[in-house]
């Protein structure tokens, strides 16, 4: 085999394992850890944000959770926040009983993204009654807004590496193609 054959099969190698380690640990998926309320509850007092934590650090840019009654009527008051895993959007007061809808997209560091919905019911015990010790939005740290290089460092430099990586091997075998031409 000459010196080029070798070093050409020895470049689509790397490339190969390089690929098959991006992919493999970026492979896995993004799940949702708890939520509050969760899926199915029943709660006896009105909730005043919807909270979501994912099983990784999440983006602000893109993730959304929006809050509907029954009737369709969004009841969120559209204030979602993000921090590491956790996503969160504040309530409006809730006035009457019935089946609340929680609708939500992910956005991950990772670049990975889940989309879903889940339900929870609020009982005609005691609603829009303000909860006894009520939760706000400021319960959570403070927000830290996710840079371009904290995102690479939370995998993204996976996927950086290999498109730089197809940028070189595919200049190489253009350039190859046509010097034998």
């Amino acid at each position: 085999m000459s010196s080029h054959r070798l070093r050409h099969w020895t470049i689509w190698g790397a490339f190969g394992l390089l690929l098959t380690i991006v992919f493999a640990s970026s492979s896995q998926a993004a799940s949702i850890l708890s939520s509050n309320p969760s899926d199915g509850a029943v709660v006896h007092t009105a909730p005043t944000q919807v909270t979501i934590t994912a099983d990784g650090a999440l983006v602000e840019m893109g993730t959304s959770l929006v809050v509907s009654s029954e009737d369709g009527v969004r009841v969120d008051d559209g204030s979602v926040q993000v921090n590491g895993p956790t996503a969160l959007v504040g309530v409006q007061q809730l006035r009457k009983a019935g089946r609340y809808t929680v609708t939500y997209q992910l956005i991950f560091g990772d670049g990975q993204n889940l989309n879903g919905s889940y339900n929870f019911t609020l009982s005609g015990s005691s609603p829009g009654k303000p909860s006894p010790t009520p939760t706000t939005i400021g319960t959570l740290p403070p927000v830290t807004h996710s840079t371009f290089f904290e995102n690479l460092k939370r995998g993204g430099i996976g996927l950086l590496l290999g498109v730089l990586i197809l940028v070189v091997v595919g200049s190489r075998v253009v350039r190859s193609r046509k010097n034998r031409e």
